[in-house]
C-alpha cells in the first residue's frame, strides 16, 4: 500500500513541477485569482468562473502532454560529402529520412529529478531495425529484442542516446513510424516518421 502512495506522490510531484512551470498556469493562475477575489465581493457566477479557470487548464495539460517526467527531443542526421550533420528540415517536420535504407538519430533524454528510475521502449515495424550505438549509462540496462532501456538509481538524469535505423526490406513502404514509449505508462513521450528516400 505504502508503494503505491509513494508512486502517487512521485506522480503528483512530476506532474506539478511540469505544469507550474508551463505557460498555461502561468495565464491561468493570476486570472483566476482576480475571479476569486471578485466573486467574495459580488456574484456567485464569478466564483464558478473561477473554479473552472482554475481546474480547467490543468486538465487538459495533463491530457495532452502526459507522460510526465521524462524528455527526449531527436535531431536526424544527413550525410553532406561524407559526413554526418543535423537535418534541421526533418527535424522540423518530426521525420527523418532513410538513405540508402539507414539514417542515424541523436535523441536528447532529460529525466526528471523526481523520478528514481525510468523504462524506455522504441518501437517500430518489423520491417525496420533499430540498434543503439552504444548503452549512454553503465547503469543502464539495454534488452535488444524488446528494443528497452532501462535505468535503476539514476545517476545523471541528462544524457544522448544514438539510434542507429535500417531499413532492408526492401519495401515499397515510403513511410514508418518510430515511437518512443514511457514503458511504465505506455505512453508516446515521441513520434518520428521515417521517410524512405532511394
Amino acid at each position: 500500500m505504502s508503494g503505491t502512495l509513494s508512486r502517487i506522490a512521485t506522480w503528483i510531484q512530476v506532474f506539478l513541477k511540469d505544469y507550474l512551470s508551463s505557460l498555461p498556469f502561468k495565464i491561468t493562475g493570476p486570472v483566476g485569482t482576480v475571479f476569486w477575489i471578485l466573486s467574495g465581493i459580488s456574484e456567485p457566477l464569478l466564483a464558478i468562473i473561477a473554479l473552472l479557470i482554475h481546474t480547467c487548464p490543468p486538465v487538459i495539460y495533463y491530457l495532452q502532454y502526459r507522460p510526465f517526467g521524462i524528455r527526449i527531443n531527436s535531431t536526424p542526421t544527413k550525410l553532406n560529402g561524407g559526413n554526418r550533420e543535423p537535418d534541421k528540415i526533418a527535424e522540423k517536420h518530426g521525420a527523418a529520412k532513410l538513405a540508402n535504407g539507414q539514417c542515424t538519430i541523436h535523441l536528447l533524454c532529460d529525466i526528471s529529478d523526481y523520478l528514481d528510475e525510468f523504462s524506455i521502449r522504441f518501437s517500430t515495424p518489423e520491417e525496420i531495425e533499430i540498434e543503439l550505438r552504444d548503452i549512454p549509462c553503465r547503469s543502464h540496462i539495454y534488452d535488444r529484442k524488446k528494443c528497452v532501456l532501462q535505468g535503476k538509481d539514476i545517476e545523471k538524469y541528462n544524457f544522448s542516446i544514438v539510434l542507429e535505423v535500417y531499413d532492408e526490406s526492401g519495401s515499397q513502404v515510403r513511410e514508418y513510424p518510430l515511437r518512443i514509449y514511457n514503458e511504465r505508462s505506455g505512453r508516446v513521450i515521441e513520434e518520428i516518421t521515417l521517410k524512405a528516400r532511394y
